[in-house]
C-alpha cells in the first residue's frame, strides 16, 4: 500500500513513517495515531523528506496529541456535544435525533453507523436536488 516505510525518532520516541510517491508537486505531511503519512512527488530525495520531518515533525505530533478523542469507553462526542457512555449497556438521548439504546459497544457502533449513514444520505439527496 505504501511505497516506503521507515521510522523517525523525535525525543527518544520512534514513529513509523509511511511514504507514498505520487504525481504531485509538493510534499504533504500528515499525522494520524502517532504515525507520519507522507505523500510526495515521484522522485523526491529521502533527504528532503527527512528535512521536512525534522522541521515539522514535532509540531505535527504535538497537534495530533492535542486533538480530543471523539470516542472512548466513557464518552462520545456527537454533533458538538459530549455524551457519557455506560458500558456494556446504556442509552444516548439526542435532542434532534432518536435515542439509541445499546447492549454492547459493538451494537452501539452498528447503530451509530446506521444513524450517520441515514443522515449523510438525506443530506446528499437534499444537495443533489438543489444542484439539479
Amino acid at each position: 500500500m505504501y511505497d516506503k516505510e521507515i521510522s523517525y525518532q523525535i525525543e527518544d520516541i520512534s514513529y513509523p513513517v509511511y511514504i507514498t510517491y505520487k504525481d504531485i508537486k509538493n510534499i504533504h505531511f500528515r499525522v494520524k495515531d502517532n504515525a507520519f503519512y507522507i505523500s510526495c512527488p515521484l522522485f523526491t530525495p529521502m533527504r528532503s523528506i527527512k528535512s521536512g520531518l525534522s522541521k515539522y515533525g514535532a509540531t505535527l505530533i504535538e497537534k495530533d496529541n492535542e486533538r480530543p478523542t471523539l470516542y472512548t469507553d466513557s464518552y462520545i462526542y456527537l454533533y458538538g456535544s459530549k455524551y457519557e457512555l455506560t458500558l456494556p449497556q446504556g442509552v444516548i438521548n439526542f435532542t434532534n435525533y432518536p435515542r439509541i439504546t445499546y447492549e454492547s459497544k459493538e451494537e452501539l457502533d452498528k447503530k451509530l453507523r446506521k444513524m450517520f449513514l441515514s443522515i449523510i444520505v438525506s443530506r446528499h439527496r437534499m444537495y443533489e436536488a438543489k444542484m439539479g
